[in-house]
Order: C-alpha cells, then structure tokens, then sequence
C-alpha cells in the first residue's frame, strides 16, 4: 500500500488523512477523509493574494443564510504543501456523476434499477431544484454548477442530496471572472482565446448549468453532444458548448441529434422536454426565457407523480405511466392503475358532479379545473401532502391511500376525518386515523367539511386496460 496523504497546515491545527478523489470542477479537486465526515478541497498552489482570497470566500459563505440547505459549509481553511479547506461531508453518499456512467460489468437494466432507476433520478433533480429555488430566493447563486458537485444517498431507496465545493457561492459575479466546469456552463460566461464572457453568475446561469445535469441524469447524454459533434471536429465541442450547433433534442433541428444513450420518450415527459427545449433553444441567446429552477420543481413533482412500477417480481422497474400500462423493460401488462385528481372549490359545485352522485351538497363548492394529476400504482401507498390541496407551501401530510383491484385503503396521518362519496353514496365525517377499506366499483371523491375557497378536492378513479 502506499503511503498515506495527511492533510496538515490547518488553522485549527488537526491533521486529516486523505481516502480518495471523489469529485473535480473548475477550480480544484475534492477528496474524502478518512472517518466519513469530511472532505478536502484542494485549490491549488498556495499564494499570498489567493490565500486572503479564499479566507474571504470562507467568512462570506458562513454568514449566509443557508445553515437549513443542504449545502456542505466550509469549516477551516488549509494552507499546508497546498491551498484548500476542510467541509462539512455527508457519509454514505456517492456522486450524482455516478449515475450517468453505466457498470459495464452488469446487464444496463440491472444497474439502472439498482441505483434507483427513474424514480430516484426524477426525485433526485426536483430535490436539487428545490434546493436552487431557495438559494435564489434568497438573492444567492451557486457558481460552479456541475454532476460532481452534488452528492445524493447511495441507497436506490433513499435520494437525499448534498452540494459540495460552495466556495462559489455568491450574490454577483464580475464578468469574465466566474469559475466554471466546461460543459457545464452556460454560453454568456464562458471565456477561451477566441471568445469573451458577456456576464458573470447569476440565477440563470445556474438554470442553465441545472437543465445539463438534469438532461445527462435522464438521458446519460450530454444535451450539445450528439452524433454530429462526436463525429466531426474536435472544435465542433466548443461551438455546441455556445449553443452555435443545435441541442440533441432540439424541436425543429435534426442535425445533432444523439443515437446512444437512453430515448427520451421513456425518462422525459412531454412537460419536462418543453422545459428542456425553452432553455436550450430560445434560452441560449435569451437568458430571460429559461425555464426556472422553481418552474423545474413543479415540472418535475408532475413527473413523479406519473411515474409507475412493474408489478412484475422478476423486473420491479418504475417507468411513466402510459394508456397500454405495458412495461418498457419487461413487455408485462399491468392490469390497471389509479387516477387521482385534484380539483380547486370554488363556488358551488359543478352540476355534472352533482349528477354523476346523485347528491345534493349544499356546502360543498364548484369543482373549477384540475389542478393535478397523480397516478396511483395497485398495491402501493401513495401520501397526500397538505400543499396537494391548499395554496400555501406546507409539506405536512395528511392521508394516504392504496388502491386495490376492487378497494380504496385511506388511513389519516395529520387528518382524522374526512367525507367521502364511493358508489354514489355519501359518508360524512369519516374517522380515517385508522385504516378504512372503501368498496370501490366507481369513482371515489374525497373531500374535507371545513370548506373554505382555497379547499381542494380529490377524486380518484381506476383506469383499467
């Protein structure tokens, strides 16, 4: 074995030891310690300016209001052999990189489940989403952004998320001066020989350098990477990188497109391609029209709740729910799925509801338009939060439910009752703190009695083949 690399030269005077390299962005290098609590950045050669540079980078970041993200804060700063600094590090969790680079020693289907297939991925970039939201609300952007600066749960059943390398974290950025991963980047703060930045961070720069990730994570391609760039010449790389060569998917532009990797039709929905399409299209020159971290999150909490599982033993992927409830990796006919949809309450309700019940409410509001869909895997619970049906930001959960072939299992978590119409009969004030089973050969409506114009209703329906 060789020898082993300890960190020395600390402010606080501890020595570390080195494990391994775990990422690299555009300025330095990061390492994991041993213990599993930390991790080194390495900068680079110390000097006096870059030393007084970083000590203000690091006093910065930890008087910034992002002590609730999870983002890896700076802890000590190094100046040993090397310019760097000891951080915060989450243990047992591995680079979101890794799930773009297939183990060519499994079948791909194998490795794509084992490390969460769809479903983590999609819940994976809403939780970085989330993340970036709250950064920007807060009139901060993140900089370098790029696959090997975030870390997510090694476990396909967990998808927790982890930034590391903040030292970029910032509320401006002088143009020409902002630090980047190539290929992460967005066009206006890119500087070569041949080409000048036009802007330094800003949010949407992180929106741009957030729909790379996202696209590679779905696609395992680079979006400015097809066929006609990999084929050509090696400065073909650089025109895609400034958005001159048209994006593998673009929406009227065939020439790049990408004949490797995984077909969006199976890991992108058509909502998700549009937000793809607005920021790699008309967002290249026009950063305005780029879609949001925060539109993402939406977008990408629609796409999770469309996501389904194989009911088959042998196969257990999770893909997008489609009319012929057929699984792409095994060709296995699902028999049915739940429909849950939410409605807004407005004023009375909708006369085709009342009809379809045969029930007159004199307190229930209109049904307005749905709001959202959810699809409900049989045999699965599905939980219900409060901001599923009411216009404020509370993640508190309320229900559950389960859908069998013939039944609907409600069990309350934060809510004890409920009032319920099943087989057009109407049951009021429904104790669910305990499990109930409700016979189900119709539609069922769920919905609460203290109605107020915000209320929402659920109303959930099984799609069979």
């Amino acid at each position: 074995m060789g020898k082993e690399k300890i960190i020395t030269g600390t402010s606080s005077g501890a020595n570390y030891t080195i494990e391994k390299e775990i990422g690299r962005g555009g300025q330095g290098r990061v390492f994991s310690i041993k213990g599993g609590k930390y991790a080194f950045k390495l900068i680079g050669k110390k000097t006096s300016s870059k030393s007084q540079l970083l000590k203000r980078k690091i006093s910065y970041i930890k008087t910034r209001p992002i002590d609730d993200l999870p983002i890896s804060i700076p802890l000590e700063q190094v100046e040993g052999d090397a310019l760097g600094y000891i951080m915060e590090m989450a243990t047992d969790m591995i680079s979101v990189e890794s799930l773009i680079k297939p183990d060519n020693e499994k079948e791909f289907t194998l490795w794509w489940l084992e490390t969460g297939g769809l479903e983590k991925r999609i819940l994976i970039l809403k939780r970085i989403a989330d993340t970036l939201s709250k950064l920007h609300s807060r009139g901060l952007v993140y900089g370098d952004f790029s696959l090997s600066n975030i870390f997510v749960s090694n476990d396909k059943e967990y998808s927790e998320i982890f930034f590391i390398d903040s030292d970029n974290i910032t509320h401006d950025s002088k143009v020409g001066t902002a630090v980047y991963t190539p290929g992460y980047a967005a066009p206006e703060i890119i500087q070569t020989d041949y080409h000048s930045a036009i802007s330094g961070y800003d949010t949407y720069t992180d929106d741009f350098s957030f729909a790379i990730i996202a696209y590679q994570l779905l696609t395992l391609n680079h979006p400015f990477i097809g066929d006609y760039v990999n084929e050509g010449e090696p400065e073909l790389e650089e025109k895609a990188y400034f958005g001159e060569i048209p994006w593998v998917s673009h929406s009227s532009n065939n020439l790049n497109i990408a004949s490797s990797g995984i077909p969006t039709s199976l890991t992108i929905s058509k909502r998700m391609m549009k937000a793809f399409q607005q920021t790699f299209e008309k967002g290249i020159s026009q950063k305005l029209k780029r879609t949001s971290s925060f539109k993402w999150s939406e977008v990408l909490s629609g796409a999770l709740d469309a996501v389904i599982e194989c009911h088959n033993k042998s196969c257990n992927q999770n893909f997008f729910f489609s009319k012929n409830l057929i699984c792409p990796f095994c060709k296995e006919q699902k028999e049915f799925v739940g429909m849950a949809r939410i409605h807004p309450l407005i004023k009375k309700m909708k006369d085709e509801l009342k009809d379809e019940f045969s029930i007159s409410l004199e307190y229930v509001q209109n049904i307005g338009g749905v709001l959202s869909t959810k699809i409900l895997t049989p045999n699965k619970y599905l939980v219900f939060n409060e901001n599923d049906f009411l216009l404020n930001s509370s993640f508190r959960q309320l229900f559950k439910i389960k859908l069998e072939c013939d039944s609907v299992y409600l069990k309350g978590i934060d809510l004890k009752c409920v009032s319920i119409i099943s087989n057009k009969k109407y049951r009021k004030d429904v104790d669910i703190s305990n499990e109930i089973k409700v016979n189900l050969t119709g539609d069922f409506v769920l919905f609460f009695d203290d109605l107020n114009k915000y209320q929402r209703i659920l109303k959930l329906k099984k799609y069979s083949i």
